[in-house]
């Protein structure tokens, strides 16, 4: 993932993509398991202006989870980097409680106060 000024560059198997920021309406974030083994874990995808509300935008990452999809205390920098990054340009987090929690991890503020992503509140 790379980003600038106009937007992100996601990059899966040789194919870039690229999202202007005001696309990006939010970041999904669903808990769940992994279907083989069962184990917790987070899934990340972007919402788009472009993306219907039943459909699922483009996937940012996937994210192992300790039982009770609670953190491992081992979530990598570049995740929290991602939320603050996410958050200076205004895009709303689905779980900011999760991502302050990431943050705190890292020894870097929570998120500034905003509108909840669901009902814009």
């Amino acid at each position: 993932m790379r980003a600038d000024s106009d937007g992100l560059t996601l990059s899966r198997a040789l194919l870039r993509r690229r999202y202007h920021w005001h696309d990006i309406t939010g970041l999904d974030m669903a808990f769940g398991e992994d279907l083989d083994s069962d184990a917790p874990r987070l899934t990340m995808r972007l919402r788009l202006t472009t993306t219907p509300a039943a459909g699922r935008g483009p996937l940012v990452g996937v994210l192992g989870l300790a039982p009770g999809h609670q953190l491992r205390g081992t979530e990598p920098r570049r995740l929290a980097d991602l939320f603050t990054l996410l958050a200076a340009h205004g895009v709303p987090l689905a779980e900011r409680d999760f991502a302050d929690r990431v943050l705190a991890a890292h020894g870097l503020p929570p998120l500034a106060p905003g509108p909840d992503p669901i009902d814009g509140r």
